[in-house]
């Protein structure tokens, strides 16, 4: 008997304490997506009216699961419970079913799971371990709450979804995973629905099947989940609940007293609660600007006056939010306009070009220093440069400004027979033209021998609209043009260079005998850069070493072509080209015979007429009509004797006057003789 009634004490004690009364059910099925298997986690009860209560885990008991396959998680259910399963998106998106969750007894919304008074779960979580992420990330293989914060998923003790289905099994999660799992589950369970009796249970599970745990030590705390401090792990309540407070403190005091409000503020002397009496204290001066009428307290200090010269007062005039402004503009106006006028308050006063005080010079240029401008060629008077002006003098000076009267047309060799001819023709390049420089030759043995420029005759070529200077040729003259590279770069053809009756590398001209040409230049003012570089606008050659591109008198390019001419350069350009050439010709090929040959030219055509150089004063006895400019060759008739016999003969006279007379024998110069008798 003794016994039977220790068996019986020892059976109520299991009973009532729950000791490895709820077991785990761990289902294992085939996932919706192929090659996965989705695990399904229910706590079996032993009552209809037992409620589920929470999942849990912390530094005592530990929440762990481990599915190092990594755990199926869909894009399409943003929530780490069951909410966001829409059992709507299922038939376009099935593999939703397979989404890993923590639950409390649902499978989807608790608005959409049928169950009158189903509540979606709360989840309370450490920061520092949080384990919503193993139900949100793809992929995740560990759910672990082992600090003394923890974690845990729960549902009130009224929501319905906490008592078990039919088969008396409460879901409490879902996990979909391509591997094995296992783990350590946590739970708190209210037998008969009581709270006061929970009982909390760790079981140990790996894979499939039914597992057994362990109740868990009783956790002292308030299980009423009432109060402000409810602990859901909590299994004896230690009578440590508190209530909301009026401030919203749990357990507080409320508001103290003698304040209106929770943070302590007293009604001040406008009877506003935590007021600074700011309200009703202001200026009670009724001309002020900023006067409150309704002012309790005075405080005149504050009184501002409209009572400058351009001030007035703004805003309301009563409820001292009125100021003073000062309307004076910039340039101290009333309710002016401002600086706007070109020197600010005023205008440029007159005679002025400037709010400076300053005035145009000579050029037009506002506080310039230019005096005068006499020949009104926009350069300074001081900063003329005298000289020869005309490029088809032998002493033109490209840098001169104004034209001194000593321009030279006649001392440098010029020879009519060789003129020089533009052609102007479409480049390869759209939209830009190609000019060809050709000598004009007499006869097929002349030879062209060099293009020159210096201080006596100087070399130009300019052409505003830029030289087109191809990369492909890093030459000045023509030998870096390879007819083999033609068909692949076109506009090679097009280049700028210099020449000597070539339009390519000597080697490939098929002219026997020919050489590329040479140069020499001042390296103080070049001409090769010209050739070389892109949209190169002006070539000059005005010094006094100068520079020439020449052939030897061996060379077979020298010779004319079957046109009877030879190319000398090739400039292709955008706009305008204009200039002075100046070459040196071999005629018959002999080079004592050199003629030199200076030409201006503009645009396409022949150029080189010959200056015709002789007397030009129509009172000289050689007086030449068709001379263009003198050459100081006048002659001018002198009378007196001519006679070298007389004894005054005039050697500077070159017309003969009859003044002419003879020593007599008495040696007098134009003396009678002896006389008579």
């Amino acid at each position: 008997m003794k016994n039977l009634t220790l068996g019986a004490v020892l059976l109520f004690i299991l009973q009532t304490t729950g000791f490895a009364q709820y077991t785990m059910t761990v289902d294992a099925a085939p996932a919706v997506t192929a090659g996965l298997t989705t695990y399904r986690f229910y706590v079996d009860m032993q009552d209809p009216t037992d409620r589920m209560s929470a999942v849990f885990g912390n530094d005592q008991a530990s929440l762990l699961v481990n599915a190092p396959g990594g755990a199926f998680n869909s894009p399409f259910n943003s929530s780490w419970n069951a909410s966001g399963i829409n059992p709507a998106f299922l038939p376009v998106f099935p593999d939703l079913a397979d989404d890993t969750y923590a639950t409390i007894g649902l499978t989807g919304p608790a608005s959409t799971s049928g169950i009158a008074g189903a509540a979606d779960p709360s989840i309370v979580e450490d920061n520092t371990q949080q384990i919503t992420p193993f139900f949100l990330t793809p992929g995740a293989t560990n759910l672990e709450s082992t600090t003394l914060t923890g974690a845990s998923w729960y549902v009130l003790n009224t929501a319905a979804n906490g008592l078990p289905d039919a088969n008396l099994q409460v879901l409490i999660m879902q996990v979909t995973t391509s591997g094995d799992i296992s783990g350590q589950m946590n739970f708190q369970v209210f037998p008969l629905g009581v709270g006061a009796n929970q009982q909390q249970v760790s079981i140990e599970f790996d894979g499939a099947g039914t597992f057994e745990g362990g109740n868990l030590e009783p956790v002292p705390g308030c299980n009423d989940s009432a109060a402000c401090n409810y602990n859901p792990e909590a299994t004896t309540n230690d009578g440590s609940c508190l209530e909301l407070d009026e401030c919203g403190e749990c357990g507080g005091d409320g508001i103290a007293e003698g304040a209106c409000d929770c943070d302590g503020n007293v009604v001040d002397a406008c009877g506003e609660c935590g007021g600074d009496g700011s309200e009703c204290t202001g200026c009670t001066i009724a001309t002020a600007c900023n006067y409150l009428a309704g002012a309790v307290v005075s405080d005149n200090a504050s009184c501002v006056f409209a009572d400058g010269p351009c001030e007035e007062c703004i805003g309301n005039g009563l409820d001292g939010t009125g100021s003073v402004i000062d309307t004076a503009d910039e340039c101290g106006v009333c309710n002016g306009s401002g600086a706007i006028y070109e020197c600010g308050c005023d205008d440029v006063p007159s005679g002025d070009c400037d709010c400076d005080g300053n005035q145009l010079d000579a050029l037009g240029v506002c506080g310039g220093d230019c005096a005068d401008d006499a020949n009104g060629n926009g350069i300074c008077d001081d900063a003329e440069i005298p000289g020869c002006t005309d490029n088809a003098a032998c002493n033109y000076n490209a840098q001169a400004t104004q034209d001194d009267g000593s321009c030279d047309f006649c001392s440098c060799a010029r020879a009519s027979d060789y003129t020089l001819t533009l052609e102007a023709s479409p480049a390869v390049t759209a939209g830009l033209t190609t000019y060809r420089v050709y000598v004009d030759m007499q006869d097929a043995t002349d030879r062209m021998s060099a293009v020159f420029g210096n201080d006596q005759a100087s070399l130009i070529v300019n052409t505003p609209g830029g030289a087109f200077n191809s990369s492909f040729n890093s030459s000045w003259n023509a030998s870096g043009i390879n007819p083999a590279f033609l068909p692949v770069f076109p506009d090679l053809a097009d280049d700028t260079y210099a020449t000597i009756g070539l339009t390519g590398p000597a080697s490939t001209s098929g002219i026997t005998g020919a050489a590329d040409p040479s140069i020499v230049e001042d390296a103080n003012q070049q001409i090769t850069p010209y050739f070389l570089t892109p949209g190169a606008t002006n070539l000059e050659s005005t010094t006094l070493t100068g520079a020439s591109w020449y052939v030897l008198n061996t060379a077979a390019n020298g010779l004319p072509d079957a046109d009877g001419r030879v190319l000398i350069m090739q400039v292709t350009t955008s706009g305008d080209i204009s200039g002075q050439i100046n070459y040196q010709v071999f005629p018959l090929g002999v080079g004592a015979d050199q003629e030199q040959v200076s030409v201006a030219f503009e645009g396409a055509g022949t150029f080189g007429a010959s200056i015709a150089c002789g007397c030009t004063d129509s009172t000289a006895t050689n007086y030449d009509d068709t001379a263009q400019y003198d050459d100081g060759s006048c002659e001018y008739e002198v009378l007196g004797c001519t006679d070298e016999m007389a004894c005054n003969y005039d050697i500077g006279a070159n017309t003969d006057d009859g003044s002419c007379q003879y020593t007599d024998e008495c040696g007098v110069c134009g003396g009678d003789g002896i006389p008579a008798g």
